[in-house]
């Protein structure tokens, strides 16, 4: 038994791949030859499986007597991608006949090409040419020291003249270009010498990305604190505007490339809940264990009275103007403290204005079919009232750090 042409090739819109086994020198007997598939560049899998290229099958070949020609059908996976060919073979094996003398020719085995289905590839071209797509410019990675040294040094649009139409003129920077380049001059040379992605799988990259940001974060909210101060804001109130907007910008514009680039919601409202999860959980947990572990190894010494207060005349309370009553608070050392101020009352709104933003995507979703877009009217309004919850709790948490509005025992 062998198999009729070693190669064989299908297209992925053929929803099948068809192998054909003859028989030959004799047709007389039964004759049973197995078959099964082996994947080769193509992956396998079950049927009903769409993330495979073929659907693997296994079986016997049974050839009746006087019976000369069978064929093999593999059903192929369409999955309209713009890929390269694939191949897996189809195998021959423990062939049976009468007498025993049926035996495999040379050729036993039939390796079967996938090729992408021509109407999804012409389409693709077609659109590649009309958008004249430069791929580099979508690149979210760099391969070398001197592509992002390059990128330093380039105003405006970085496209030159790849990916322009025949006869049209490259990208011309206008002032406002080479302004905003100047201003952000200083921080491109920093974050230039982050390393490139190709580097150890991108790993170094983003450790060293991550430390650039938690430094950036930790000046944002430095400079934050200063300039609450110089204007006279309370430390709480500075908190929940100024530094609550300069490190949280760069998520909201991620949130927004996000929802523009992706088919769902998920991406961008994940965004939005990992980061206050990492706030939350990593940028308050670890810290704080951190101190909480530090006082209850040394216990209470001069630099825990200088900070929490004491009955001697080490404490200054320069540090914290309530440290004396934190302290009296406790019977014994307590060790790692934070007051609470006026958190109680900030966690309630926060939460209710949660909830109601939660309640008010839920209705999108039954009403509308989405949690983001749909008609341009709901839409907006949707947009101004959750604007207007985030002024409601600036609004009301700031009313009552500053004593306007009495919350009682909050």
């Amino acid at each position: 038994k062998r198999g009729e042409d070693p190669h064989a090739t299908a297209q992925e819109s053929d929803g099948e791949a068809h192998i054909f086994v003859s028989r030959f020198k004799g047709s007389s007997g039964t004759v049973t030859v197995k078959y099964r598939t082996v994947s080769i560049s193509a992956t396998g899998g079950y049927e009903g499986d769409e993330n495979c290229d073929y659907t693997d099958v296994e079986g016997v070949l049974t050839f009746a007597p006087e019976e000369m020609r069978h064929e093999i059908k593999v059903p192929i996976v369409n999955r309209k991608q713009y890929d390269k060919a694939e191949t897996f073979k189809v195998v021959l094996s423990n062939v049976q006949g009468p007498n025993e003398k049926a035996t495999l020719a040379e050729f036993n085995q039939c390796i079967v090409t996938i090729i992408h289905n021509g109407e999804t590839r012409d389409v693709i071209d077609r659109v590649t040419k009309v958008l004249n797509i430069n791929a580099d410019k979508f690149s979210v990675g760099t391969s070398s020291w001197s592509d992002q040294w390059k990128d330093v040094w380039t105003v405006g649009d970085d496209q030159g003249v790849d990916g322009l139409e025949d006869g049209a003129e490259p990208y011309k920077p206008t002032p406002t270009d080479y302004f905003l380049w100047a201003l952000a001059l200083p921080w491109k040379i920093w974050f230039a010498t982050t390393p490139p992605t190709e580097f150890f799988g991108g790993w170094l990259c983003f450790v060293v990305a991550l430390i650039y940001i938690g430094v950036v974060t930790g000046m944002i909210a430095d400079l934050a604190n200063l300039f609450g101060c110089t204007i006279g804001l309370a430390n709480e109130i500075t908190a929940i505007t100024l530094v609550a907007l300069g490190t949280s910008l760069p998520d909201t514009f991620a949130s927004k490339t996000a929802a523009m680039n992706d088919e769902s919601a998920d991406a961008c409202i994940g965004n939005v809940t990992g980061s206050n999860s990492v706030n939350v959980f990593l940028g308050l947990g670890m810290p704080w264990s951190i101190a909480a572990i530090y006082w209850a190894i040394y216990g209470k010494n001069d630099e825990w009275v200088k900070r929490y207060g004491g009955d001697d005349d080490k404490y200054t309370g320069d540090d914290d103007l309530n440290s004396i009553e934190v302290y009296k608070d406790y019977g014994t050392f307590p060790g790692f403290v934070v007051p609470a101020g006026s958190l109680g009352f900030s966690v309630i709104v926060f939460t209710l204005c949660a909830c109601t933003t939660l309640a008010l995507l839920s209705y999108r979703r039954m009403a509308y079919g989405c949690e983001l877009g749909g008609p341009i009217g709901p839409a907006q309004i949707h947009s101004c009232i959750f604007f207007g919850l985030w002024l409601l709790y600036v609004t009301l948490s700031s009313l009552q750090i500053t004593g306007t509005l009495d919350s009682g025992p909050l």
